[in-house]
């Protein structure tokens, strides 16, 4: 019989608290698992290994770890726990605060969390990270790192540009912009050593960039942030960007025009996302023969130019998808694949 233990883990930056849950809980008994605060660090581990042992549990024993995803601090916990608990289970923060509102809890603390955590791996057994899933995290920051380097490039580029009177001011905005130039050729080197360590997500990215108009940069952006797109059914992945129209209605009296969700000012989904899928629309509406139709296609029914490049976007992204999905590159001709979209 599959054991029914499992570890809840509310990570913080200099400590964490651990909650046990050994027999299979019912109603609020989850309020009373033991929980205890340890050290987020190498001997903290080591005392945790020491209580779970007092509550008569082995490492062994463990179903799995859940812990909410906190970016940086979750991943060290994972890494720091590796080989010494049982499988872990990054999971995201909504699912455990909509897991919380569904038994009438409201109380926050972290040693409610803790608990909250450990009946929520009980009862929901969420899939164990993989080595796949580190891939992406790594593949996520470094993404990130780079987009940050060049925001920062261009800032100096434009200083530069603006012809300071200053030589030595010239000469530091010059000697800025070699540097940051260096560490992107860098940065980018690990992210294709990332790659060819992991073939799978190497694969993926390859067959987004088959499509004319999104380049290998727009597949890293979207395999970064997105992770393994199979995951996602296609409303979930548009509404996870933020490109979908949106609806402004009420009773019979206020109708207001769809307005579509604008790149960059949306408040729904990932900006950075919708950012390189606008540059890739652009593209594809001038090198993509499909997508030029489709945009034709729209604009003769009356749609705005903004309507018109989201719903490009909205294509492209499905598209990606759908490629991944199908473990197919793109091919122009295969219409099924490439349906119109509804407009």
């Amino acid at each position: 019989m599959e054991s029914a233990i499992w570890l809840g883990i509310d990570v913080g930056k200099r400590s964490f608290h651990a909650a046990v849950a050994v027999e299979t809980l019912h109603g609020n008994q989850w309020r009373k698992l033991p929980c205890q605060a340890f050290e987020h660090s190498a001997p903290g581990l080591r005392a945790l290994l020491t209580w779970l042992h007092t509550q008569g549990v082995m490492p062994a024993q463990l179903a799995g770890v859940c812990i909410e995803s906190t970016g940086r601090l979750a991943q060290h916990f994972s890494t720091l726990a590796k080989g010494r608990l049982g499988a872990v289970s990054i999971i995201n923060p909504a699912r455990s605060k909509s897991f919380a509102q569904s038994l009438g809890n409201q109380h926050k603390n972290d040693a409610v969390d803790a608990r909250l955590l450990a009946y929520f791996g009980q009862h929901m057994r969420p899939r164990a990270q993989s080595a796949k899933d580190v891939a992406y995290i790594k593949l996520r920051e470094m993404t990130r790192a780079h987009e940050d380097l060049q925001i920062s490039l261009s800032a100096q580029r434009q200083r530069l540009e603006d012809a300071p009177p200053s030589a030595e001011v010239r000469a530091l905005l010059k000697r800025l912009i070699r540097m940051l130039e260096k560490e992107m050729r860098g940065l980018q080197m690990k992210i294709k050593a990332l790659l060819e360590d992991t073939p799978s997500l190497k694969k993926d990215a390859e067959r987004i960039a088959t499509v004319p108009g999104l380049g290998a940069r727009v597949a890293q952006t979207l395999l970064a942030e997105f992770g393994d797109l199979n995951q996602y059914n296609r409303d979930e992945l548009v509404a996870l960007a933020g490109v979908y129209p949106r609806q402004h209605e009420s009773g019979s009296s206020v109708h207001k025009k769809p307005r579509m969700a604008k790149p960059r000012m949306a408040k729904a989904g990932k900006a950075n996302v919708r950012a390189v899928l606008y540059m890739a629309a652009m593209s594809a509406r001038q090198c993509n023969p499909r997508i030029k139709a489709f945009a034709e296609r729209l604009r003769k029914n009356g749609k705005a130019p903004m309507q018109i490049l989201v719903a490009i976007m909205r294509k492209l992204l499905l598209i990606a998808h759908a490629l991944v999905v199908s473990k197919t590159d793109y091919d122009p001709d295969d219409s099924p694949l490439q349906s119109p979209l509804p407009t």
